[in-house]
């Protein structure tokens, strides 16, 4: 008999990242984010996640659901728009509570980021909304910096000509 904790594993996920600003804070003038106490550089599970599906989707040619193609004027579509992008491939397109499964189904073949587990927000015909839920086997706590870091504010500098003529 197998318990719980004897198929659960841990990775270390390392990634280098220099003189750079590996995930601002929008909250705090996109500022680093960074533990003042033990000096250590903080990234987000969130920017984490990211990092990883970009990686399969740019180098790895996966497709991914956390990605969504803007159309051909140019716009990014939402969570729901992304969702019914998947719905030409069901028995029956039309949304409903009985064929909410199928969806779900599709996209949990088709989409390798379902490891992190998603919401995926749909709208079902009548205009009711719903949402999907799982929970992916593969979690990310917030990350830190190996090593201490300093924080430097750089300011920016621009030197341009007040006239065309001027030098």
């Amino acid at each position: 008999m197998t318990t719980l904790n004897e198929n659960r594993q841990e990775i270390l996920f390392i990634y280098d990242a220099s003189y750079c600003n590996p995930n601002g804070d929008p909250a705090d003038e996109n500022k680093p984010r960074f533990d003042s106490e033990s000096q250590v550089n903080l990234v987000s599970d969130v920017r984490l996640k990211r990092t990883v599906r970009d990686y399969l989707r740019e180098i790895k040619n996966l497709e991914i659901f956390v990605h969504a193609p803007p159309d051909e004027m140019g716009n990014v579509p939402d969570a729901k728009e992304r969702a019914r992008q998947f719905t030409s491939e069901m028995t029956d397109p039309e949304l409903t509570k009985e064929n909410l499964g199928e969806l779900d189904t599709i996209i949990l073949k088709r989409c390798i980021d379902r490891l992190f587990g998603a919401t995926i927000p749909v709208e079902l015909k009548g205009k009711k909304n719903d949402s999907i839920v799982h929970t992916g086997p593969v979690q990310f706590k917030i990350g830190q910096s190996l090593h201490k870091v300093a924080i430097e504010r750089i300011k920016g500098t621009g030197a341009f000509a007040s006239k065309s003529e001027a030098s």
